[in-house]
């Protein structure tokens, strides 16, 4: 009897090659075998096929996705972030040195940095929880933040830069501490006004 139609090969390769878009129909793909012909050159033997098949779409490169770059800290257990822009340096661990009381209501001393002499705030007081400078003095990490008069800001701990997609940020609409919240995580991430944070009282 006659033969059974061979079945049609079961993959379709699209590729492009000289700025055409080709489909080749073939049983398996997979690396040329040392001796075996490629399909380049079957390609270059058949000018007209390929000058036949429709021209490649120049497919656009995607938008960069526009991204926030955030300072994150710890004051009391409790992390927070500030835009990076804020923060004009991060002092490694010192003891602020004590001042005089009753300057200001929140102040917690002084400390040198570049030739300046900066006020001392405490973030965790700042953020309504315990205070990061436990017994008064002790050793923490300043932000120098950004503003018209220099002041520092103690943390619990500087956890590093974040670039965070400004998809995941939600503006909160108010002038005070929290300017909007990230989605980091489990826990939402407060991003704080250094202006606030900073602001002597």
């Amino acid at each position: 009897g006659a033969a059974a139609p061979a079945a049609p090969p079961p993959l379709l390769v699209l590729f492009r090659h000289g700025g055409r878009r080709l489909g080749l129909p073939c049983a398996r793909v997979a690396p040329a075998r040392p001796g075996e012909p490629t399909l380049l050159p079957r390609l270059e033997a058949e000018p007209e096929a390929l000058e036949s098949a429709p021209l490649a779409e120049a497919v656009p490169p995607p938008a960069p996705e526009p991204l926030r770059t955030l300072l994150v800290c710890v004051a009391a257990g409790q992390a927070f972030a500030l835009p990076v822009e804020e923060v004009l340096a991060v002092i490694p661990p010192v003891a602020p040195t004590p001042a005089p009381d009753g300057r200001l209501a929140d102040f917690r001393g002084v400390a040198a940095h570049r030739g300046d002499v900066l006020p001392v705030l405490d973030a965790g007081a700042r953020l309504g929880l315990a205070d990061v400078l436990l017994d008064g003095w002790t050793e923490a990490p300043l932000l120098r933040l950004a503003g018209p008069r220099p002041v520092a800001l103690a943390v619990s701990q500087v956890t590093g830069l974040r670039r965070i997609p400004e998809r995941l940020i939600a503006a909160v609409a108010s002038e005070g501490l929290v300017s909007a919240v990230a989605t980091q995580g489990d826990a939402p991430l407060p991003i704080c006004r250094a202006a606030v944070l900073g602001a002597l009282r």
